[in-house]
């Protein structure tokens, strides 16, 4: 009991610490909480949707919720850039410059919302003519549904700015811990309009609602905190956006590699080798990425930590922090590969009541696969954290590219998961030549 009680202790001392180490295990336990509450209110609505909407409200629901993944999106990685920029700011301590990277991300952002919130709108007025009026929703209630979530989604990509804002001042463990509290709160207040008999329009609006009164709240907060951040565009300049230009279309290629690797993929198999294959290859694939959630917990909360290390000239612990991202996702992705290998098979069977089966090599090639995006992840976390992502980010577009274009030719669900081992370790031996130039 001792020896617990002295564990605790010390656990209790390292989260109030205010060196890396406490910030990194409150980032990390905030990214539990974070992606604990949206695991948790998503497979609450399932039974709660579908029994009150029945599965085609409850899939219209689901498709709304892909808007706001599609506006943040819009920004073409400039909240990624601007966030790197602004946390090499503050780490030299230049807060006039941070104030300029933070207005320039606020007024792109704004500018390319103004053009994709129109073309939601623009669909919703379509929809509102064109949708089926026998369907599950009146075509009035989808289309102001949709609306309300074009909406919400333009807030929450600007609330992302602001996030990039408290990173830069190592308050990520903060920004995560609201962010999660803001799902939970949306969320259970979803279910308990649903439950109480509401329609999918009230439900939207009150979401909406909900997101107008927890942006400037979060935004408040961050002033309090930091005396040069402001929400506005008056500091905003040509320059920054420049030079921010190549790192955010970089960024954006990497979303889009990371898109084509999963979707594309599944997509182009779809297409040539029917659906009974992508049902098997689909939950194949998502158990073999089971391991990148666990090493993506210690990634995100090193980024900042390695952006404010690198542009102080703090190589040493910028080097502890790439050997712990790199010891955590080889110790957590190459044991699971070869445990999937072994039982994978044999899981998927029992998940799926004895109707899907896959042979070995298949986990095997997607666990390699996984294994090697988690390795090249963490080895570019020190180039992503100083805006260098267009090192190799070409590579990345070109592999994935690459990936789809066998799974085409071949058609063949084991064929596609070699096709993405290859192009993962084409990323990760580009990234590793990239990390020996600069040692060297």
């Amino acid at each position: 009991m001792r020896r617990v009680a002295g564990q605790l202790g010390r656990l209790v001392r390292n989260l109030k610490a205010e060196g890396t180490r406490g910030r990194m295990l409150r980032g990390v336990l905030s990214n539990i909480f974070d992606k604990g509450a949206i695991t948790v209110i998503q497979l609450m609505m399932i039974p709660v949707l579908t029994s009150a909407w029945g599965a085609e409200g409850y899939g219209i629901w689901l498709m709304l919720m892909t808007v706001p993944t599609f506006i943040a999106l819009s920004d073409f990685g400039f909240a990624t850039a601007a966030g790197a920029a602004m946390t090499q700011a503050v780490a030299l301590g230049d807060y006039a410059r941070a104030r300029t990277i933070l207005h320039s991300a606020f007024l792109f952002t704004s500018l390319m919302l103004v053009v994709a919130g129109g073309l939601g709108i623009a669909f919703a007025a379509y929809l509102y003519g064109h949708a089926d009026p026998e369907g599950v929703f009146p075509p009035a209630q989808i289309a102001g549904a949709l609306v309300a979530v074009v909406l919400y989604s333009a807030i929450s990509a600007l609330m992302l700015v602001v996030i990039m804002a408290y990173r830069a001042t190592h308050a990520f463990a903060f920004a995560t811990t609201y962010a999660g509290l803001t799902v939970l709160i949306e969320g259970s207040t979803t279910l308990l309009l649903v439950l109480a008999g509401a329609q999918i329009l009230q439900v939207a609006l009150v979401t909406l609602v909900l997101r107008m009164i927890s942006f400037p709240l979060f935004l408040h907060l961050l002033r309090r905190r930091q005396a040069w951040v402001s929400f506005g565009f008056g500091a905003a300049t040509r320059t920054t956006f420049r030079a921010l230009l190549k790192p955010s279309l970089a960024a954006l290629g990497l979303t889009l590699s990371s898109a084509l690797m999963l979707q594309g993929v599944l997509s182009g198999l779809g297409a040539v080798a029917g659906a009974a294959v992508v049902a098997v290859f689909g939950p194949a694939r998502t158990l073999s990425r089971i391991p990148l959630q666990f090493a993506g917990l210690v990634l995100r909360p090193s980024l900042p930590e390695l952006t404010h290390a690198l542009s102080t000239g703090d190589h040493a612990l910028a080097r502890r922090l790439d050997r712990l991202n790199l010891g955590i996702s080889a110790a957590v992705t190459l044991p699971f590969a070869v445990a999937l290998t072994i039982w994978g098979p044999d899981l998927l069977h029992f998940m799926s009541g004895g109707t899907l089966s896959a042979p070995p090599l298949l986990f095997l090639a997607l666990g390699l696969a996984a294994t090697f995006n988690a390795l090249w992840m963490a080895l570019a976390a020190g180039l992503v954290a100083m805006n260098r992502q267009g090192s190799f980010a070409p590579t990345a577009v070109a592999s994935a590219g690459g990936a789809i274009l066998v799974t085409l030719l071949a058609a063949d669900a084991t064929l596609a998961a070699a096709a993405m081992v290859a192009a993962e370790l084409a990323v990760l031996i580009r990234i590793i030549g990239i990390r020996r130039k600069d040692a060297a």
